[in-house]
Protein backbone atom coordinates (compact mmCIF):
# COMPACT_ATOMS: atom_id res chain seq x y z
CA UNK A 1 0.00 0.00 0.00
CA UNK A 2 0.96 3.73 -0.43
CA UNK A 3 1.78 5.98 2.25
CA UNK A 4 2.04 9.78 2.51
CA UNK A 5 4.50 11.57 4.67
CA UNK A 6 2.65 12.90 7.61
CA UNK A 7 3.97 16.41 6.81
CA UNK A 8 2.16 16.78 3.09
CA UNK A 9 -1.10 17.47 4.92
CA UNK A 10 0.18 19.81 7.31
CA UNK A 11 2.33 21.89 4.95
CA UNK A 12 -0.54 22.37 2.23
CA UNK A 13 -2.82 23.20 4.93
CA UNK A 14 0.00 25.62 6.36
CA UNK A 15 0.22 27.33 2.67
CA UNK A 16 -3.44 27.77 1.84
CA UNK A 17 -4.15 28.27 4.89
CA UNK A 18 -6.89 25.86 5.45
CA UNK A 19 -9.10 26.53 2.17
CA UNK A 20 -9.84 23.37 0.25
CA UNK A 21 -9.59 24.92 -3.24
CA UNK A 22 -6.53 26.66 -2.57
CA UNK A 23 -4.97 23.37 -1.58
CA UNK A 24 -6.08 21.43 -4.23
CA UNK A 25 -4.18 24.05 -6.63
CA UNK A 26 -0.80 23.87 -5.12
CA UNK A 27 -1.58 20.41 -4.95
CA UNK A 28 -2.34 20.07 -8.74
CA UNK A 29 0.80 22.74 -9.05
CA UNK A 30 2.98 20.54 -6.93
CA UNK A 31 2.72 17.44 -8.76
CA UNK A 32 2.75 19.10 -12.31
CA UNK A 33 6.20 20.70 -11.83
CA UNK A 34 7.45 17.05 -9.78
CA UNK A 35 7.78 18.18 -6.33
CA UNK A 36 6.25 15.06 -5.65
CA UNK A 37 8.33 11.94 -5.33
CA UNK A 38 7.70 7.90 -4.50
CA UNK A 39 10.02 6.34 -2.21
CA UNK A 40 9.56 2.88 -0.58
CA UNK A 41 6.19 2.60 -1.22
CA UNK A 42 6.02 6.42 0.45
CA UNK A 43 4.94 9.41 -0.67
CA UNK A 44 7.55 12.61 -0.52
CA UNK A 45 7.53 16.20 -0.74
CA UNK A 46 10.46 19.14 -1.36
CA UNK A 47 8.26 21.78 0.82
CA UNK A 48 10.77 24.51 -0.34
CA UNK A 49 9.68 24.40 -3.30
CA UNK A 50 6.18 24.39 -3.32
CA UNK A 51 6.34 26.97 -0.71
CA UNK A 52 8.69 28.79 -3.38
CA UNK A 53 5.00 28.52 -5.71
CA UNK A 54 3.39 29.99 -2.46
CA UNK A 55 5.48 32.84 -2.49
CA UNK A 56 5.85 33.79 -5.90
CA UNK A 57 2.59 33.20 -6.98
CA UNK A 58 -1.11 33.68 -6.08
CA UNK A 59 -3.68 30.73 -6.42
CA UNK A 60 -5.47 33.23 -9.93
CA UNK A 61 -1.70 32.47 -11.03
CA UNK A 62 -1.81 29.18 -10.79
CA UNK A 63 -5.31 28.77 -12.43
CA UNK A 64 -4.43 31.13 -15.74
CA UNK A 65 -1.70 28.85 -16.09
CA UNK A 66 -3.63 25.89 -16.21
CA UNK A 67 -5.74 27.56 -18.70
CA UNK A 68 -3.16 28.79 -20.75
CA UNK A 69 -1.61 24.98 -21.15
CA UNK A 70 -4.71 24.56 -23.11
CA UNK A 71 -5.63 25.18 -26.85
CA UNK A 72 -6.40 28.71 -27.75
CA UNK A 73 -10.06 27.84 -28.61
CA UNK A 74 -10.40 26.57 -25.56
CA UNK A 75 -9.38 29.74 -23.31
CA UNK A 76 -11.28 31.97 -25.56
CA UNK A 77 -14.07 29.78 -24.79
CA UNK A 78 -13.73 29.95 -21.39
CA UNK A 79 -13.32 33.82 -21.35
CA UNK A 80 -16.80 34.12 -23.01
CA UNK A 81 -18.09 31.75 -20.29
CA UNK A 82 -16.57 33.84 -17.01
CA UNK A 83 -18.17 36.77 -18.35
CA UNK A 84 -21.35 35.10 -18.55
CA UNK A 85 -20.96 34.15 -15.11
CA UNK A 86 -20.27 30.92 -12.55
CA UNK A 87 -22.96 28.58 -14.87
CA UNK A 88 -23.42 29.00 -19.19
CA UNK A 89 -25.20 27.20 -21.50
CA UNK A 90 -22.90 25.77 -23.91
CA UNK A 91 -25.06 26.59 -26.81
CA UNK A 92 -24.99 30.45 -25.81
CA UNK A 93 -21.72 30.39 -26.63
CA UNK A 94 -21.53 28.37 -29.60
CA UNK A 95 -24.03 30.66 -31.29
CA UNK A 96 -21.68 33.90 -30.17
CA UNK A 97 -18.30 32.10 -31.56
CA UNK A 98 -20.27 30.49 -34.60
CA UNK A 99 -18.92 26.51 -33.32
CA UNK A 100 -21.26 23.73 -34.46
CA UNK A 101 -22.01 21.30 -31.04
CA UNK A 102 -19.21 18.64 -31.83
CA UNK A 103 -16.60 21.82 -31.99
CA UNK A 104 -17.82 22.99 -28.22
CA UNK A 105 -17.96 19.30 -27.01
CA UNK A 106 -14.52 19.13 -27.82
CA UNK A 107 -14.00 22.23 -26.19
CA UNK A 108 -15.82 21.18 -23.25
CA UNK A 109 -14.04 17.73 -22.78
CA UNK A 110 -10.38 19.56 -22.97
CA UNK A 111 -12.42 22.01 -20.01
CA UNK A 112 -12.91 19.34 -18.22
CA UNK A 113 -9.87 17.77 -18.75
CA UNK A 114 -8.14 20.07 -17.34
CA UNK A 115 -10.66 20.25 -14.34
CA UNK A 116 -11.97 24.10 -14.70
CA UNK A 117 -15.20 23.27 -15.99
CA UNK A 118 -18.12 20.78 -14.88
CA UNK A 119 -21.27 19.73 -16.72
CA UNK A 120 -24.30 20.36 -14.72
CA UNK A 121 -26.77 18.81 -17.22
CA UNK A 122 -25.27 18.24 -20.53
CA UNK A 123 -26.62 21.70 -21.64
CA UNK A 124 -25.80 23.84 -18.48
CA UNK A 125 -22.38 23.90 -17.72
CA UNK A 126 -20.24 25.29 -14.30
CA UNK A 127 -16.76 26.37 -13.04
CA UNK A 128 -15.99 23.58 -10.36
CA UNK A 129 -15.00 27.35 -8.19
CA UNK A 130 -15.87 30.58 -8.04
CA UNK A 131 -11.88 31.45 -8.36
CA UNK A 132 -11.93 30.25 -12.14
CA UNK A 133 -14.10 32.88 -13.91
CA UNK A 134 -12.93 35.59 -11.35
CA UNK A 135 -9.48 34.48 -12.49
CA UNK A 136 -9.98 34.44 -16.11
CA UNK A 137 -12.21 37.71 -15.80
CA UNK A 138 -9.33 40.07 -14.21
CA UNK A 139 -7.20 38.59 -16.62
CA UNK A 140 -9.04 40.44 -19.92
CA UNK A 141 -8.02 43.36 -21.14
CA UNK A 142 -10.49 46.29 -20.40
CA UNK A 143 -11.16 46.87 -24.48
CA UNK A 144 -11.85 42.93 -25.11
CA UNK A 145 -13.90 42.53 -22.25
CA UNK A 146 -16.47 45.46 -23.37
CA UNK A 147 -16.35 43.59 -27.16
CA UNK A 148 -17.25 40.28 -25.49
CA UNK A 149 -19.85 41.75 -23.24
CA UNK A 150 -21.19 43.21 -26.07
CA UNK A 151 -20.91 40.09 -28.35
CA UNK A 152 -22.65 38.39 -25.44
CA UNK A 153 -25.50 41.22 -24.82
CA UNK A 154 -26.82 41.24 -28.96
CA UNK A 155 -27.40 37.14 -28.35
CA UNK A 156 -29.23 37.44 -25.39
CA UNK A 157 -30.83 40.70 -26.47
CA UNK A 158 -32.18 38.69 -29.42
CA UNK A 159 -33.42 35.69 -27.63
CA UNK A 160 -37.08 36.03 -27.84
CA UNK A 161 -38.04 33.69 -24.61
CA UNK A 162 -35.60 34.85 -22.03
CA UNK A 163 -35.75 33.18 -18.12
CA UNK A 164 -35.55 35.88 -15.42
CA UNK A 165 -31.22 35.04 -15.07
CA UNK A 166 -30.76 35.73 -18.73
CA UNK A 167 -32.93 38.91 -18.56
CA UNK A 168 -30.84 40.00 -15.76
CA UNK A 169 -27.64 39.03 -17.42
CA UNK A 170 -28.09 40.90 -20.31
CA UNK A 171 -29.09 44.40 -18.54
CA UNK A 172 -25.23 43.74 -17.13
CA UNK A 173 -23.74 42.77 -20.17
CA UNK A 174 -24.59 46.09 -21.53
CA UNK A 175 -23.80 47.77 -18.93
CA UNK A 176 -20.11 46.28 -18.88
CA UNK A 177 -20.01 46.59 -22.49
CA UNK A 178 -19.66 49.55 -25.20
CA UNK A 179 -22.90 51.34 -23.23
CA UNK A 180 -22.60 54.83 -25.95
CA UNK A 181 -22.84 52.50 -28.86
CA UNK A 182 -25.55 50.64 -27.26
CA UNK A 183 -27.79 53.22 -25.24
CA UNK A 184 -31.35 52.16 -26.66
CA UNK A 185 -30.90 48.87 -25.76
CA UNK A 186 -28.96 49.12 -22.88
CA UNK A 187 -31.72 51.16 -21.57
CA UNK A 188 -34.18 49.14 -22.87
CA UNK A 189 -32.44 46.01 -20.98
CA UNK A 190 -32.33 47.52 -18.01
CA UNK A 191 -36.12 48.83 -17.99
CA UNK A 192 -37.07 45.02 -18.98
CA UNK A 193 -34.66 43.85 -15.88
CA UNK A 194 -36.02 46.25 -13.23
CA UNK A 195 -39.38 45.58 -14.03
CA UNK A 196 -38.74 41.35 -14.24
CA UNK A 197 -36.82 42.22 -10.59
CA UNK A 198 -39.67 44.46 -8.75
CA UNK A 199 -42.04 41.64 -9.80
CA UNK A 200 -39.57 38.99 -8.28
CA UNK A 201 -40.11 41.20 -5.19
CA UNK A 202 -36.28 41.68 -5.82
CA UNK A 203 -36.57 45.84 -5.31
CA UNK A 204 -32.96 46.67 -4.57
CA UNK A 205 -31.75 44.66 -7.26
CA UNK A 206 -34.78 46.57 -9.48
CA UNK A 207 -33.77 50.13 -8.02
CA UNK A 208 -30.28 49.57 -9.93
CA UNK A 209 -31.50 48.33 -13.16
CA UNK A 210 -34.14 51.25 -13.37
CA UNK A 211 -31.55 53.73 -12.39
CA UNK A 212 -29.11 52.74 -14.86
CA UNK A 213 -32.01 53.06 -17.64
CA UNK A 214 -32.72 56.87 -15.97
CA UNK A 215 -29.53 58.12 -16.26
CA UNK A 216 -29.04 56.96 -19.80
CA UNK A 217 -32.55 58.65 -20.46
CA UNK A 218 -31.33 61.74 -19.44
CA UNK A 219 -29.12 61.83 -22.37
CA UNK A 220 -31.61 60.53 -24.67
CA UNK A 221 -33.67 63.14 -23.83
CA UNK A 222 -36.78 60.79 -23.83
CA UNK A 223 -38.70 62.72 -21.11
CA UNK A 224 -41.99 60.53 -21.46
CA UNK A 225 -40.45 57.14 -20.94
CA UNK A 226 -37.70 59.12 -17.91
CA UNK A 227 -41.15 59.89 -16.40
CA UNK A 228 -42.14 56.55 -16.42
CA UNK A 229 -39.23 55.26 -14.70
CA UNK A 230 -38.93 57.78 -12.00
CA UNK A 231 -41.94 56.43 -10.14
CA UNK A 232 -40.69 53.24 -10.12
CA UNK A 233 -37.22 53.91 -8.62
CA UNK A 234 -39.47 55.42 -5.99
CA UNK A 235 -41.37 52.27 -5.39
CA UNK A 236 -38.53 50.08 -5.28
CA UNK A 237 -36.22 52.48 -2.76
CA UNK A 238 -39.41 52.38 -0.59
CA UNK A 239 -39.84 48.65 -0.35
CA UNK A 240 -36.53 47.96 -0.14
CA UNK A 241 -36.24 49.68 2.95
CA UNK A 242 -32.80 51.50 2.48
CA UNK A 243 -33.20 55.41 3.50
CA UNK A 244 -30.29 56.29 1.22
CA UNK A 245 -32.13 54.72 -1.69
CA UNK A 246 -34.86 56.23 -0.92
CA UNK A 247 -33.85 60.24 -0.23
CA UNK A 248 -32.06 59.39 -3.98
CA UNK A 249 -34.80 58.23 -5.62
CA UNK A 250 -37.74 61.40 -4.29
CA UNK A 251 -34.64 63.59 -5.53
CA UNK A 252 -34.89 62.37 -9.25
CA UNK A 253 -38.41 61.93 -8.93
CA UNK A 254 -38.98 65.40 -8.08
CA UNK A 255 -36.41 66.28 -10.31
CA UNK A 256 -37.71 64.38 -13.18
Amino acid sequence: SQQVASYIPDALNRLSKGNPFITIEYLRAGVEQGFFSFKSGEWFLNQEALEKIALSESVYELILKRVESGPPEAKKFLQYAAIIGGIFKKHDIADVLGLDLDQVDSVLSTCENLALVESVNGVRWKFVHDKIPESIVNAIDKEKSKLICNQLAAHFFSKLEKSADEIYLTARLFVNGTVEQNEKNTIKANVLAGDCAMANFAFYEAYSFFKVAFDLLRNQGDEELRKSVAPKLAVCATMSDDEKMACEAIDLHIAK
